[in-house]
């Protein structure tokens, strides 16, 4: 004999994420948008154009605090200080 329990209501179950990987993922898209900007920013820099490339350079920061960041913007016043004064 086989017994069966009656429900009259299906309950759907959600899997859910470890915190870590969550974590991991907002993570990785933080790091993804600071390396757009730096990018940007970058590009702005080889053309020439330092106070723009500063302010990629300030939105990356937002998103990931790399030491590559910070020199990037040292370069950035330092060509625009020298282009002052040439």
């Amino acid at each position: 004999m086989c017994l069966l329990p009656s429900c009259t209501t299906i309950t759907q179950i959600k899997p859910r994420l470890p915190d870590t990987f969550t974590e991991t993922l907002d993570s990785t898209k933080q790091k993804n948008k600071a390396i757009k900007a730096f990018t940007r920013g970058s590009l702005l820099a080889l053309r020439r154009r330092d106070t723009e490339a500063l302010s990629e350079y300030f939105e990356a920061l937002k998103y990931d605090e790399s030491a590559a960041i910070y020199y990037a913007i040292a370069k950035s016043y330092q060509n625009i200080v020298s282009n002052r004064l040439a």
